[in-house]
């Protein structure tokens, strides 16, 4: 798909050209980058942030957020595409993937709540968005990891980071749930189903997840 909008220096999603990106690029100092696919919907039937089937965000605070639709790219094929730039992963230390409505899963992985169908305004598991928000927002994130995810992935540098208390009680709970495996020196963890319920309660206990921190 083809870069059709990005957000500009004032906030606001506007047409893309490479011309315009890079004055952006030149007069801003802004956290963002941020790219979009071509709209789903006409323009002011929803919020532009969500107008699309794929989207690229990046921001210091957030690191970057890769969005697609499942019609478009599996999840498999979206993690694929992680790995299969050459020295691309060399440049994060932690990166997790999940499944969820477009909508709600981008403003999930950027650390903001959004309602949605399945969410709505009082879901219970709100919380979770706000404190791993709070955990970047106040530089601890580095002593903890966000949640059990479907899809997690450590570097050396990430899980070396950790209290000691808290890297062996990750390493231990990866050992015995799910699958781990080593893939170009990440720790990669795939694990689901009942076998994540089991391994979130024990990392909850350990204070290993910065959604759950009480």
């Amino acid at each position: 798909m083809d870069i059709d909008r990005f957000g500009s220096k004032s906030g606001k999603v506007v047409k893309f050209s490479e011309k315009n990106y890079e004055k952006t690029l030149q007069a801003s100092e802004s956290e963002a980058i941020e790219f979009f696919s071509e709209r789903i919907w006409p323009k002011d039937e929803c919020d532009e942030l969500m107008n699309c089937n794929v989207s690229a965000i990046f921001s210091r605070r957030n690191g970057l957020l890769l969005s697609v639709a499942n019609e478009v790219m599996s999840l498999d094929q979206l993690i694929e595409s992680f790995w299969r730039l050459e020295g691309f992963a060399e440049l994060f230390e932690y990166l997790y993937a999940y499944q969820e409505s477009q909508g709600y899963g981008t403003g999930f992985g950027l650390g903001h709540y959004t309602p949605d169908e399945s969410h709505p305004l009082m879901w219970e598991g709100r919380s979770q968005v706000g404190k791993w928000a709070a955990a970047t927002r106040n530089a601890v994130d580095v002593h903890y990891i966000r949640d059990v995810f479907d899809y997690n992935a450590f570097s050396e540098e990430k899980l070396n980071a950790l209290p000691v208390q808290k890297q062996n009680a990750l390493e231990s709970v990866m050992d015995r749930f799910g699958e781990r495996q080593l893939q170009n020196g990440w720790n990669v963890w795939r694990v689901t189903d009942a076998d994540q319920q089991d391994a979130r309660k024990e990392l909850i206990a350990s204070d290993v997840l910065a959604a759950f921190v009480s």
